[in-house]
């Protein structure tokens, strides 16, 4: 599974570094800083596994010492950026020869899009780490680097600068270019396997994202077999964000929960309405035309101080006496019934009756409780509290389950409109990254219609141009040969951005590539398997100078040495 890293990083003078220690620690080599005398001496540092200069178009070949000599001398500020650089993880699935190119072909791209130099490292795994970390290093100039030196400041590689602005962040740029460039390599090579340069969030993937622990703590776990004090850090902030999570998911069914039973309250009550409208229906039509409110009667005062209270009205009981009140006592005439019992409730609330003592049958008590006790009439009877309470209990059932339903329906009423809310807001960000989505695309298709339209550069034929160069060298004398797996001792005197031309003898030159022996100019044994052993020059180029002529050993001295394996000096025809 190929695995996706690119960081950028800032190489300050106010952190304590200079462009000049960290060109010779990631390349392996010395490099005598001409600013300060220090002597950044990393020939002994193991796992740099190839290390090579790139410079923008046009600009002439310069040393890795001379180079970032130049650009420390170009900044004065004792507070100065002098260099950037990205970090790269290679896949590990790729061939050596194809993570170098890969390597390669994005520093070109950066170095010319700025008009920068790029310092090209690729650093092995480590012997304790994973075997899979082939990563690279690419030290970047901050000034401009042209063919009349060194120029300002490139402003477009600085965040602060474009979030002022508002034009792309250097770092969010070359990360989806970096995941394509890697893509492109790994499909070209038939390998099943992609990156993404977006977080695991915007992939829509559930995964705790792993925290990069760095140098200094990876050191001191190998050296103490403990876990670093970041690593503690990182596991205890995962946890509370698990924590975290799990609470909201245990808010979220507590919410589902209330909705739920909010619908079931909704549900009970909306019953129970029916049945009470059910209920005065039907007693409406048992009673239709008897009146069983009191301003519906008539009174008729008596000679003996009885008060008849008349159904008023039409239906069957019109003008027959329903209710007797004499001495602050009421009674009905005839068989007692629902409505009659509501009649004398009214009449007794009326009068301003606080309290009563129920006579009669169970039948009627049973009838006359309830309308005594909604109209606030206390009832005296003894035998009767019992009944008292049940219905004050179910008074007190019915009056909780309506403010249970009440609330229930305030709290369904707002989850909806959270609900609503959260969909418009979704909606909304929908729309906005469909529309950043579309001007993405067509910035694409632009770039690319820009790009297609561009004149396209000539292919260059490295290998036919160097064997050109060593005819006009040799005067058309030279036998030119290419042989791999195959040892040869000599000096290499010619070179190329790809191949290399090696003496080996009686006006016999092998041409070697590049890419696959790291070899440059000076005097070399390649051994049957690839590697290198360098040797020094035993006549300074006098050798050279009688069998080509002068003009070899000038071009020796002339051109810059791009092998670290090698001191300045060496190999050189001097």
């Amino acid at each position: 599974m190929a695995i996706y890293h690119l960081s950028m990083k800032a190489i300050s003078r106010s952190a304590g570094r200079s462009a000049t220690g960290a060109a010779a620690y990631r390349a392996g080599c010395s490099i005598t800083d001409q600013r300060t005398g220090e002597v950044h001496d990393y020939r002994r540092k193991g796992g740099v596994e190839f290390a090579d200069l790139l410079l923008p178009d046009n600009v002439p070949v310069m040393s890795r010492e001379d180079l970032w000599n130049g650009v420390e001398l170009h900044h004065k500020r004792g507070d100065a950026l002098v260099a950037r650089e990205f970090e790269v993880a290679l896949p590990s699935e790729l061939l050596p020869y194809e993570r170098r190119r890969l390597a390669l072909d994005f520093a070109r791209e950066v170095a010319n899009h700025y008009g920068v130099a790029a310092d090209v490292c690729i650093h092995q795994p480590g012997k304790e780490g994973d075997e899979r970390n082939h990563h690279a290093h690419i030290l970047i100039s901050a000034c401009g680097v042209t063919k009349d030196g060194f120029g300002k400041k490139v402003a477009t590689l600085d965040p602060i600068h474009c979030q002022r602005h508002k034009i792309a962040n250097p770092t969010e740029l070359w990360r989806e270019r970096w995941a394509e460039l890697t893509n492109e390599r790994l499909q070209q090579n038939q390998i099943d396997a992609k990156v993404d340069h977006r977080s695991l969030k915007d992939q829509g993937i559930e995964h705790q994202p792993m925290k990069h622990l760095g140098p200094s703590a990876t050191g001191f776990e190998r050296r103490t077999g403990e876990a670093s004090h970041k690593r503690r850090t990182h596991e205890t902030q995962a946890k509370q964000k698990a924590a975290e999570k799990r609470y909201q998911e245990r808010v979220e069914q507590w919410q589902q929960a209330v909705e739920k039973e909010a619908a079931w309250l909704a549900g009970e009550l909306a019953i129970a309405q029916a049945k009470h409208t059910a209920w005065e229906e039907r007693n409406a039509r048992r009673h239709a035309g008897t009146p069983n409110r009191i301003i519906g009667m008539d009174q008729t005062i008596t000679n003996d101080g009885r008060v008849l209270h008349r159904w008023g009205g039409t239906g069957p009981s019109a003008g027959k006496v329903a209710v007797i009140e004499k001495e602050g006592r009421l009674s009905a005439a005839g068989q007692y019934s629902g409505p009659k019992a509501a009649a004398m409730a009214q009449i007794a609330e009326a009068r301003g009756w606080k309290s009563v003592t129920i006579t009669g049958d169970e039948h009627f008590k049973a009838l006359a409780l309830p309308e005594l006790l909604r109209r606030g009439i206390e009832v005296r009877n003894p035998e009767m509290q019992q009944q008292v309470g049940v219905w004050r209990n179910n008074q007190a059932k019915a009056v909780e389950a309506k403010r249970q339903a009440e609330e229930a329906q305030r709290r369904a009423a707002e989850a909806e409109r959270a609900r609503a809310q959260a969909k418009a807001a979704q909606e909304a960000q929908e729309r906005a990254r469909k529309a950043q989505e579309e001007r993405e695309a067509r910035a694409r298709e632009e770039d690319a219609k820009i790009k297609e339209n561009a004149p396209k550069e000539p292919l260059i034929d490295y290998r036919a141009v160097l064997i050109a160069e060593v005819e006009r060298m040799t005067e058309g004398r030279a036998q030119c040969f290419e042989k791999d797996g195959c040892r040869s001792t000599g000096t290499v005197f010619a070179v190329n951005e790809r191949f290399a031309a090696q003496d080996t003898g009686r006006l016999q030159v092998r041409i070697m590539d590049r890419t696959q022996v790291l070899v440059g100019l000076g005097s070399w044994t390649v051994e049957t398997n690839g590697s290198l052993k360098a040797g020094q020059l035993r006549d300074g180029g006098r050798g050279l100078q009688s069998i080509y002529g002068k003009r070899v050993t000038e071009q020796l001295e002339q051109m810059p040495h791009p092998s670290p394996e090698l001191g300045k000096g060496k190999g050189i025809g001097r």
